[in-house]
């Protein structure tokens, strides 16, 4: 019996050591863990310097970096007969057609690149290669150009939109259109409810940009609208009503009951005056553009420099970026009145028509930029 109580003893005793031996390594752990966390305080000021100087190390390693590749590439000029030929055959066998024609202008060193001027059939082009040859730039943009430019444009913006209108007792307003265009006929919509509403107060006339970019049926239309508003005036507006819904003429001619034969009289008329189709027909009357002459108003196109459809002139003086909803080009027309009518007062619609044929409209603000234009 005392045997067994001494092993048992025995037992106890060896467990005990056993345990401080274990809670000592486990405090001795801790102690470390401490001294890890202590070494490595990120608040501790001497810790936070030591991060600020390997981040001031590692900015001028990048610098470094970056002016040590910027003499490489100066030192690794491939030479500029190697650079054109590596261009030309670069160009010709992966990005223009088997026919396309390349020529290089000219080549010269810029900051660690080739400045390379490149005439791809007729037209003509700047583009860059760096000095080793191995990474070629269709284009590079100037930053400082860019933004000069684009400063400038906003300028024009704002000056245009801010155009004195002079005043009259009964105003002009002369619109450019061509008759399938899009943005055209989207005007013409906003602008027949306030004809309507004008009438006899201001003398609001559709006129026709001088090249028709939207083929025969366009030149065929244009003469048809010009001169139903010269024989038939008081059919006029409904013709083009119904016309602007569809773009079918030939059904508007009837349910308008315009006179046909008056109608075919007077096209055939300013046809041969202004040999309309005879220059729409040869190519070398075009003068160079890719769009057949509409010399019919000719004069007041080139009085207002007009470069496209739609484009709105008030009292002789153009209006760019106006909005085309009713009640916009209302409020414009009546600011050029020396005294504004009572009709000007009047409530008409501000939704913007849609672009095209049809009577919906749209929610874009931005109607006033688009046009048609060589």
């Amino acid at each position: 019996m005392s045997a067994d109580w001494q092993k048992e003893e025995n037992k106890g005793e060896g467990e005990k050591q056993l345990e401080k031996e274990k809670t000592k390594e486990e405090n001795v752990r801790e102690e470390e863990e401490r001294s890890v966390g202590k070494k490595f305080n990120w608040k501790d000021k001497g810790v936070q310097n030591i991060i600020l100087a390997i981040t001031a190390t590692a900015g001028v390693l990048v610098l470094a970096i970056s002016s040590a590749w910027m003499v490489y590439q100066k030192k690794n000029y491939i030479g500029e007969k190697a650079a054109k030929e590596k261009v030309e055959k670069f160009v010709k066998e992966n990005l223009i057609p088997s026919d396309g024609k390349l020529e290089i202008k000219g080549i010269t060193k810029k900051e660690g690149l080739y400045e390379i001027k490149l005439l791809v059939s007729g037209a003509e082009y700047t583009s860059y290669l760096t000095g080793d040859g191995e990474i070629f730039f269709t284009q590079g943009m100037n930053i400082k150009e860019v933004e000069e430019a684009t400063k400038k444009q906003k300028e024009e913006q704002e000056k245009a939109m801010n155009v004195e209108i002079p005043k009259a007792d009964k105003p002009t307003v002369e619109v450019f259109v061509m008759s399938y265009c899009p943005f055209g006929t989207q005007i013409q919509k906003g602008l027949i409810p306030v004809m309507e509403l004008l009438k006899g107060k201001a003398q609001i006339d559709f006129k026709y940009v001088d090249y028709a970019m939207h083929g025969d049926k366009e030149i065929d239309e244009n003469m048809n609208q010009y001169c139903i508003s010269q024989k038939e005036p008081t059919k006029y507006l409904n013709y083009l009503k119904c016309f602007l819904k569809a773009g079918d003429s030939k059904n508007c001619l009837i349910s308008e009951k315009i006179n046909q034969n008056l109608l075919a009289n007077c096209v055939k008329e300013i046809d041969a005056k202004f040999e309309i189709k005879k220059k729409a027909a040869n190519k070398e009357a075009w003068a160079g553009s890719q769009f057949p002459p509409f010399d019919l108003q000719k004069e007041d196109n080139v009085k207002y420099k007009v470069q496209g459809s739609p484009t709105v002139v008030i009292n002789g003086t153009e209006v760019p970026s106006i909005q085309r909803d009713p009640n916009s080009l209302l409020k414009k027309i009546c600011s050029a009145f020396n005294t504004a009518p009572a009709e000007c007062q009047t409530e008409i619609s501000s939704a913007v028509p849609t672009s095209g044929f049809g009577e919906g409209t749209t929610d874009k603000t931005d109607a006033s930029a688009a046009d048609c234009a060589e």
